[in-house]
């Protein structure tokens, strides 16, 4: 336990994190600007004409932001902590499971997964239905959004779990992994850490 992570330097690996995405964000805003601007008429129209537009202006960037985050699963590690030289791994020590990596993915996430799905529907449904269900959509976005801001607050709220021992987020415990330095993770064969209980196991 003693060579997990605390929050303090998870948080420095999250500002990069956060950096690097609001450039991601502002980069696609333009994009999507002109994107726009290719389209003849009001850009913003409903219709099947505009269902690509509507998913490109709408989906683009928290889908952007998923796939990012998607590096802990494919990576162990976002870019952030990547130059912080850390790595996600099992509460072991040892290196975490694929499925050990989307629990924690699917729930560090949930709130932008809910809220990209919900902007899939509606841009659908309004393109399908040429803006006849727009109405009903939008009355139910605001309960999507009070959902969306729920899930927000208790990841970020689990997030501040991390301050105390065993050094886990929300996230961590419910997928059953922790945040090291990449030194100090091994593989799934390794003895956790170099211990005199772990020496002792390899020679007996």
């Amino acid at each position: 336990m003693d060579k997990r992570v605390g929050l303090r330097l998870r948080g420095r690996a999250l500002l990069i994190d956060a950096v690097a995405i609001f450039v991601l964000w502002f980069g696609l805003g333009a994009l999507t600007q002109r994107v726009a601007m290719a389209y003849p008429g009001t850009p913003m129209s409903s219709g099947r004409r505009y269902l690509g537009l509507w998913f490109f202006l709408l989906l683009t960037p928290p889908l952007a932001v998923l796939a990012y985050a998607a590096c802990d699963v494919f990576f162990a590690a976002t870019p952030g902590k990547m130059m912080l030289k850390l790595r996600i791994a099992a509460d072991t020590g040892r290196r975490a499971s694929t499925a050990q990596l989307l629990v924690r993915f699917a729930v560090k996430c949930a709130p932008l997964i809910l809220l990209a799905a919900w902007i899939a529907y509606f841009s659908v449904h309004v393109a399908a239905s040429n803006g006849l269900g727009l109405d009903a959509v939008a009355r139910a976005t605001p309960f999507v959004l009070i959902a969306v801001g729920v899930l927000a607050l208790s990841v970020g709220f689990g997030g501040m779990i991390a301050l105390q021992a065993p050094r886990q987020a929300l996230h961590d415990r419910l997928a059953r992994t922790a945040v090291y330095r990449a030194a100090d993770v091994t593989s799934a064969f390794e003895p956790v850490f170099d211990t005199p209980q772990s020496r002792l196991t390899i020679i007996s």
